[in-house]
């Protein structure tokens, strides 16, 4: 019985990490959406608890690594713009938003659900444009997604939600801005994300792994119904 009980564990937990059963990430342009579908609490990181000037690029932090393409040294600075609150420490102890810098963030523990929010900002203060901004978020260098903010002469803070369930297993983020039809800065105001292990098995597994006892329990019955008749 342990080694048939055995046998169903390990067929359960392979559908439950197969891509063929979950092998399209469904994608969330919504935050609303994406935290009322997700229904668990998931983990969000605002780096609103750390002190200005917390030094992340290279950096194992509450277990993620942050790396980033700039020569600057990203680090979390003081709020502004209604939670902008990563960039870089520049020599002149300046801080500066990113431009077209690449953002990794590597988890230490894999991660099957993910969101980002995106803000951006007037890079020349004296000018206003019409247009819109795309960044991609790249899942373990294999899968690409794209998010994008609007903006007008009225309202320039373009803000962009990306939120991602089925990534299955992912460990690392890549995120930059890829185009902007005006000069603007911008920021990450917040990423949230699931780890494997926080996910529950889906209740269809469940069933089926229930099916699968039924049918080793029914057939070890016939076997000893079989074993104990007499010749």
């Amino acid at each position: 019985m342990k080694k048939s009980l055995a046998i169903v564990i390990t067929v359960m937990l392979s559908l439950w990490s197969s891509p063929a059963i979950y092998a399209s990430v469904v994608e969330y342009e919504s935050r609303s959406e994406f935290f009322d579908s997700i229904g668990a609490p998931l983990v969000t990181q605002d780096w609103s608890t750390y002190a200005v000037n917390t030094l992340l690029d290279g950096q194992l932090v509450d277990g993620i690594k942050y790396n980033s393409t700039s020569y600057e040294a990203l680090v979390v600075g003081s709020s502004h713009g209604g939670g902008w609150r990563l960039g870089y420490q520049r020599p002149d102890n300046h801080y500066a938003s990113f431009s077209s810098e690449i953002i990794s963030f590597e988890f230490s523990e894999a991660i099957d659900v993910f969101s980002i929010s995106l803000s951006q900002g007037n890079q020349n203060q004296g000018n206003r444009y019409v247009g819109y901004s795309v960044w991609s978020i790249v899942v373990d260098g294999a899968m690409e997604f794209f998010s994008r903010a609007d903006y007008d002469l009225s309202n320039f803070s373009g803000e962009a939600f990306l939120g991602l369930d089925g990534i299955n297993g992912a460990s690392r983020i890549d995120v930059h801005r890829i185009f902007s039809s005006s000069p603007i800065v911008w920021n990450i105001r917040d990423i949230s994300y699931l780890t494997s292990s926080s996910v529950p098995i889906p209740a269809s597994l469940w069933l089926f792994g229930s099916g699968l006892l039924g049918l080793i329990g029914i057939a070890r019955r016939k076997k000893t119904v079989q074993y104990y008749q007499p010749a």
